[in-house]
């Protein structure tokens, strides 16, 4: 008999098979979907990882570098743990009468800007990737350790790696952009250097005392343009203070519109109300900043300058036609960017790269200020006599530390809410550069004024203090013409030795000599047309009259001694000078006395010595170093190192120099290669750089009775290098 079936059970087992299958199913969906996971997510790090290391876009970088290296930046609040000590000291600086808003700042800014945009971030095509990648700035960020800052090498170490270089690598990326050097002509050979030093040459450390006054700048930086024949021209420069020397709020509470010589320098009596007493000593340090500023941009000749906190900068501007005033714009960019609404912030001047960026290239459409301006500028201004510390110190600690009200930063320019692209402006507007302030309401175009001739403004009448505010027209005429300098020293070749030499004797002209067209004039004569004496005399006067034509730096020894090319019109007379500030006089004239004991040997062992001029007007080379004293020296090569001289070269003529200078001059024992010059037209090695105050004529060196005289050097103690000899 056949057994009925069991409906249920089969139910149950085809319902078991049939959940097997659908979990087997889901087991699957699940793995395929996991594996699905697993390809999206390693495409994802593989899209992430390939976008953090491709080189990023001019917006992204920007973007970016404000994440990663402005705004994780601090100050050490702790000032056990920063470093000491005062502001730099205004006292001997020149001093701005006025301080006012730089109102046209932001303007340039944004144009400048603009054009940025139109080269690096195209509208039309899609922007390069030339810049950093995020992984890079990542890493540099790492590298930073950005701590708090707490001492001034701190901000210079963050300025230098975290913004310079940021904006040099920018610079040097935007001239190799089609159009690059129509929007900006002077784009190449834009870089940064740290100090003065980074701008001199090598020279023997043969000075034992100092060589900077009380009052010389301590210009931290400087955006250098090297011209294409290797000559550094100075652009604009920076200065770096501590943030816990000089507060965020100190600046906003203390930089204002004002009479700053009446209402702080000159005021006599210390407020009484707590709050005055607060506002004072705002004013009193943004004061001595702004004095500090104002005077190395005299002495520089710089339109412009830069000070910065790392949590703050201030641009300051003077105008050339009112160098009593200096114009301010301070920003703080982590609180200005996190002030704008909108995402397209990175396409605007609002981080401190861009804002930096956009103010380097400012400043290629300023030319430096002319050395009539300065000394005109430096005349007409007031000189700073107050000593800032002592006045800080008649205040408690407290108050010292302590805020005044209007110490809150606030965006200075907003820059609106809308999200689109700010006006471009075209590249071919590069060509013609906006004025540094709106202030100005001259009569004439900047470059109509630059072609004045210089004796019409040197021979008009210094103004008194009564009108020394009112001097735009003759500090605006005083600007030289950029060709007419050029022209003057660029275009003309040292004089030869046999020439300079031909004139010290007043003998023949030397045929071979570059300029021997130019001594002639329009007659035949073999011989020279002035004496010596008649050449000492005319280049005094033409550079008293003038030092803005036919004179510029070529080296700096240090920050007492800077070598210029000159030349001597109509003559045609090409030479060098070495000049010397004030405090070092002496030098000069021990360095002159050397040379007249080495008259034998002048043209051969020795450079040709022309003499000496004193300077009526003060040559500004840099802050540090301002030129009244000149000594006169024919070119007598490069400096060199003597062991680099491959075998062959004239060794003797080294040998013979030394020696000549050893039987007439005492102290002379330094062997740098900066004392070493080498002609390789003449085949000729001559020394140089007599003004150590160790070195003295022998015939000077007489002892009193009862005195011993000099000591001879044993023949151990000669610093003579000895030839070096090829091994074979």
């Amino acid at each position: 008999m056949v057994e009925p079936l069991d409906y249920k059970s089969l139910w149950e087992r085809a319902e078991g098979e049939r959940r097997k299958a659908e979990d087997e199913r889901r087991k699957a969906e699940d793995e395929r979907q996991k594996a699905e996971d697993e390809r999206e997510r390693a495409e994802n790090e593989r899209d992430l990882s390939r976008k953090n290391t491709q080189p990023s876009t001019f917006a992204e970088f920007i973007r970016m570098s404000h994440f990663h290296l402005s705004r994780p930046l601090s100050v050490q609040t702790d000032l056990e743990l920063c470093t000491k000590g005062p502001l730099t000291s205004p006292v001997g600086r020149s001093c701005p009468t006025f301080l006012r808003p730089w109102t046209g700042f932001q303007q340039l800014q944004e144009k400048v800007y603009a054009k940025v945009l139109d080269l690096l971030e195209p509208s039309e095509e899609p922007s390069p990737r030339l810049f950093t990648s995020i992984a890079g700035l990542q890493n540099l960020q790492e590298e930073l350790h950005l701590g708090p800052l707490a001492s001034e090498e701190d901000l210079r170490i963050y300025s230098s790696l975290a913004v310079e270089n940021q904006v040099h690598r920018i610079l040097e990326r935007l001239k190799s952009i089609p159009g690059s050097n129509v929007a900006f002509p002077r784009l190449g050979g834009v870089s940064f250097e740290n100090h003065y030093n980074a701008l001199r040459e090598r020279r023997a450390p043969n000075r034992s005392r100092p060589s900077s006054s009380s009052t010389r700048s301590n210009t931290d930086g400087f955006c250098v343009h090297q011209t294409a024949g290797g000559q550094k021209e100075l652009l604009t420069t920076m200065e770096y203070k501590a943030p816990h020397k000089l507060t965020s709020q100190q600046i906003c509470a203390g930089l204002r519109e004002m009479n700053l010589w009446e209402d702080v320098v000159q005021q006599t009596t210390i407020p009484v109300d707590p709050e005055e007493k607060l506002q004072y000593i705002a004013k009193l340090r943004v004061g001595t900043i702004a004095s500090q500023a104002h005077d190395a941009m005299l002495k520089d000749g710089m339109p412009t300058m830069v000070v910065s906190t790392g949590i703050g900068q201030v641009y300051f501007h003077i105008p050339e036609e009112r160098p009593d005033i200096l114009e301010y714009f301070y920003v703080q960019p982590n609180i200005d960017v996190e002030s704008i609404r909108h995402t397209d912030w990175a396409l605007q001047p609002v981080t401190v790269i861009g804002r930096m960026l956009s103010f380097c290239l400012m400043s290629l459409t300023s030319p430096a200020r002319s050395q009539a301006w300065r000394n005109r500028a430096i005349h007409e201004t007031h000189t700073w006599r107050v000593d800032v510390e002592e006045i800080l110190k008649g205040f408690s600690e407290d108050e010292l530390r302590s805020n005044p009200s209007g110490s809150e930063y606030f965006p200075s320019s907003p820059l609106g809410p809308s999200p689109a692209r700010p006006a471009r402006v075209s590249c071919q507007d590069g060509l013609t550069s906006p004025p540094l302030s709106d202030h100005s309401d001259s009569d004439n175009p900047p470059g109509h004024q630059r072609k004045r001739a210089l004796s019409q403004v040197l021979s008009s009448p210094t103004p008194g203090p009564a009108t020394r505010s009112r001097t735009k027209k003759s500090m605006q005429s005083s600007a030289p013409g950029p060709q007419e300098t050029a022209e003057g020293t660029e275009a003309m070749e040292y004089c030869t030795q046999r020439c300079l030499l031909g004139l010290w004797n007043q003998d023949k002209l030397d045929a071979d000599c570059p300029n021997v067209t130019r001594h002639r004039k329009s007659s035949r004569t073999q011989y020279h047309m002035i004496n010596r004496a008649d050449f000492l005399r005319r280049v005094k006067a033409q550079l008293d009259e003038s030092l803005d034509h036919y004179i510029a730096p070529t080296q700096i020894l240090d920050s007492s001694a800077v070598l210029s090319r000159v030349s001597l019109m109509p003559y045609g007379y090409t030479f060098v000078s070495k000049g010397t500030p004030d405090e070092h006089r002496d030098d000069t004239i021990r360095e002159a006395e050397v040379y007249g004991t080495l008259r034998p040997y002048q043209g051969s062992a020795v450079p040709i010595c022309l003499g000496t001029i004193d300077l009526q007007r003060t040559f500004f080379v840099h802050p540090q170093i301002c030129i009244k004293h000149m000594l006169l020296l024919s070119w007598a090569g490069k400096a060199t190192d003597i062991t680099q001289i491959a075998p062959g070269e004239p060794w003797e003529s080294y040998e013979r120099a030394g020696k000549a200078i050893q039987s007439k001059i005492l102290g002379y024992t330094s062997m740098h290669p900066g004392n070493i010059l080498w002609d390789p037209c003449r085949r000729c090695i001559q020394l140089v750089n007599f003004d150590s105050p160790n070195c003295r004529p022998r015939k000077l060196f007489r002892a009193p009775p009862g005195c011993p005289g000099p000591k001879k050097r044993s023949a151990t103690s000669t610093t003579w290098p000895t030839k070096r000899r090829r091994v074979r």
